[in-house]
């Protein structure tokens, strides 16, 4: 499929006024320091028909948020000079839910304080998305192998994969991870090692993943429910 951006994806619903969700992401700048600057940071953007909202824990002293944002910061294809990845889109009833329901309940996240974030191993901006994820199987998506945090967990956890075609089993340590679309996982303090099967690719912390075409990270659209992006 077609590699589509956030504004070529929004620019098709130009005059269209119903709720969208967008799960996002993109390396951090690389201003950070290394290895820092070489993971993923994910986050959301949500319209209600009428404003724009992120929703993201920023960094360690912001803690959770849900701030209005203008329309052009929404659209954007880069944040800090790195590419963004639109993982997901959803439209129309489906997102209306999905919006409505996070303004009355993201507060509830139990580590929304800053205090408790360390951006390795967690828990940190991805584990919050993640927690995110998990209460909307509508969000499924397959992510970059270094998301660090998405699998953080405070001490044993089963749960569906990301994309929700497979199951993972994290300790505060390490866990592993089978799925269709993540493939075969190793977690060790927040770092990915493994296999992909769909597209064929070797995850490796802090490296994109070998065996892809240089475009890609393959792509997939359901136009019925939203669009969604694969990522290593």
């Amino acid at each position: 499929m077609q590699d589509e951006q956030t504004e070529s994806v929004l620019a098709e619903r130009s005059g269209d006024s119903s709720a969208c969700v967008l799960l996002k992401s993109c390396q951090l700048a690389k201003e950070m320091p290394f290895p820092a600057c070489l993971a993923q940071h994910l986050w959301f953007d949500l319209f209600d028909g009428e404003r724009w909202f992120r929703l993201e824990i920023y960094d360690a002293e912001s803690g959770a948020t849900l701030a209005e944002i203008e329309a052009e910061r929404a659209c954007e294809d880069i944040r800090w000079e790195r590419k963004v990845i639109l993982y997901r889109a959803l439209y129309g009833e489906a997102a209306q839910h999905i919006v409505d329901d996070i303004r009355e309940t993201w507060a509830s996240y139990p580590r929304r304080d800053g205090r408790f974030y360390r951006a390795w191993p967690g828990p940190n901006s991805n584990t919050f998305a993640r927690w995110v994820m998990d209460r909307y199987p509508e969000l499924a998506a397959p992510l970059h192998h270094n998301t660090i945090g998405r699998s953080y967990t405070p001490l044993l956890s089963l749960r569906r994969t990301p994309s929700r075609t497979g199951f993972a089993l994290d300790t505060l340590v390490g866990g592993v991870s089978l799925g269709l679309r993540e493939g075969i996982e190793a977690h060790v303090l927040g770092l990915t090692c493994g296999v992909a099967l769909y597209p064929p690719s070797i995850k490796l912390p802090f490296l994109p993943a070998i065996g892809l075409r240089a475009k890609a990270l393959g792509t997939s659209k359901r136009r019925s429910s939203g669009e969604e992006r694969e990522d290593g």
